[in-house]
């Protein structure tokens, strides 16, 4: 079998590439659910008081508003 040793180098440097923007867009992925956690606490943490726990039903089935 013959190999090309340049084919074989460009190969390897597409995927340490393509590695090396992968890990880029998990970072940004990281960075973005970060925010979102922020705000989502900072929502939360803006209602005034405690919500009361519904009286009767299956856990999630009822969901507790205020109006």
């Amino acid at each position: 079998m013959n190999v090309d040793p340049n084919a074989v180098v460009q190969a390897v440097l597409q995927m340490r590439a393509a590695d090396d923007a992968q890990a880029v867009q998990v970072e940004v992925l990281k960075q973005a659910m970060n925010a979102q956690q922020v705000a989502a606490m900072t929502l939360l943490m803006a209602v005034p008081g405690t919500l009361p726990l519904a009286p009767a039903g299956e856990p999630g089935a009822l969901v507790n508003v205020m109006v």
